[in-house]
């Protein structure tokens, strides 16, 4: 393990077996020819401010055959935003303040505040259904349903349907993230829903969701409003949640594939010490994390943690890093970035952390090497390609008074 300036790089290996890096390697702001060539790479690129909102937006996301962007409000709404381009930011876009037509209100079924309210969202690869997972008004406890969506991009709320709710003890670490897989299987994350410490021991056990990422496919099969996918590692288990995909996560509110190889990233938000990113190879472009264990709450990054949880088959991080601010650090996963128009981040993986608003660029093609400062969005929450090639970041203003807002990456051409 080398301690950077940075960034720790706990495991390049692309098996995750967990093999400590050797030798020496530059720091992300070290001086070597090779630094300098990097930082020059990222010279022109920039994170140019495209919206500005008072809502807190927690996650947005891209339709498949639309142009726009979905934003998911913490409080419960879906804002249908057609973002600028790069050209058009080049040919001197104006800065807005109209997220577009609100799509879905379901604030009245919403419960917000803190880490609870709309968490996520996900369209199928037909961009005619949406799911959705919040905070249930009156407990808590985490909700995901599904509604149609219209030609438009309107949600028809009649067609609401809810798969299932997971009962939640606090109100942190609920996760959220919704992701439709390279197999078009439904992706979830959950986190462990403790205050701190993974207290009640959870997010390595098989017999409950929290602490994992589930996976299932939405159709309804028999009584259940779900089918359970056979291939499951879970499956045939007892006892087990069948859902359950990954386990050993503290709170993975944010998570992606990435769109060449399958492979699954992950950004973890750390205890009190480290953050970490977790990668999984796919086998073929597929099962990317099936059983892994990623060590949660017997490891926290690299360090021991509840040393009454096993310690057997865990993966450790790939990267991870510690809290400039003993009070506050929060990963949030971006994606690894494959065929944009901002070409100088093609083959890197992008992440952010929420507290101190650093943007994070990661070079898949030197895994050994430190990731770069790539810029600064105060409370980042997400990263997202468009289907044209253009790269959007999203932020929020929960717990401070920033403006939420959405970026779009230039690189001043």
């Amino acid at each position: 393990m080398k301690r950077l300036s940075v960034v720790v790089v706990v495991a390049a290996s692309l098996l995750g077996c967990g093999a400590d890096i050797p030798g020496t390697q530059g720091t992300a702001d070290g001086d070597g020819p090779l630094d300098y060539a990097v930082r020059s790479r990222f010279a022109n690129v920039e994170l140019v401010r495209a919206l500005t909102l008072d809502e807190s937006i927690t996650t947005m996301v891209t339709r498949p055959g639309d142009d726009a962007l979905y934003l998911v409000a913490q409080e419960g709404l879906v804002y249908r935003f057609v973002p600028p381009t790069l050209d058009d930011v080049s040919a001197g876009y104006e800065l807005g303040d109209d997220p577009g037509e609100t799509v879905l209100d379901i604030t009245n079924l919403t419960l917000s505040g803190g880490e609870e309210g709309f968490g996520g969202l996900a369209f199928d690869p037909s961009g005619t259904k949406a799911y959705v997972y919040h905070s249930r008004v009156g407990d808590g406890f985490s909700v995901l349903a599904e509604y149609e969506v219209e030609q438009g991009g309107d949600f028809v709320e009649a067609t609401r349907r809810e798969l299932f709710v997971i009962e939640q003890s606090s109100a942190n670490h609920n996760g959220g993230q919704l992701l439709f897989g390279p197999d078009d299987m439904l992706y979830i994350g959950v986190g462990d829903g403790s205050g701190f410490s993974d207290l009640e021991r959870v997010a390595l056990g098989l017999t409950t969701p929290l602490g994992k990422i589930l996976r299932i496919d939405p159709t309804p099969s028999g009584d259940l409003p779900y089918t359970v996918p056979a291939d499951n590692p879970a499956v045939g288990l007892s006892p087990a949640d069948e859902r359950i995909w990954s386990r050993g996560l503290r709170n993975p509110v944010s998570f992606s594939f990435d769109s060449a190889t399958g492979d699954l990233w992950i950004a973890d938000v750390g205890q009190s010490t480290w953050e970490e990113i977790n990668h999984a190879p796919s086998f073929e472009g597929r099962n990317a994390g099936r059983g892994v264990n990623f060590g949660w709450s017997a490891f926290e990054g690299p360090d021991r943690f509840n040393t009454d949880q096993p310690t057997d088959d865990h993966m450790p991080p790939l990267l991870v890093y510690e809290h400039p601010n003993p009070e506050c650090g929060a990963v949030h996963d971006g994606l690894v970035v494959r065929d944009a128009l901002v070409s100088e981040l093609n083959d890197w993986y992008v992440f952010g952390d929420w507290c101190t608003g650093t943007v994070f660029a990661h070079d898949l093609l030197d895994p050994e090497s430190a990731p770069q400062h790539l810029g600064d969005v105060m409370h980042f929450t997400q990263m997202v390609q468009a289907a044209d090639g253009n790269l959007y970041v999203s932020s929020n203003n929960a717990f401070a008074g920033v403006d939420s807002g959405v970026f779009v990456v230039t690189n001043g051409r």
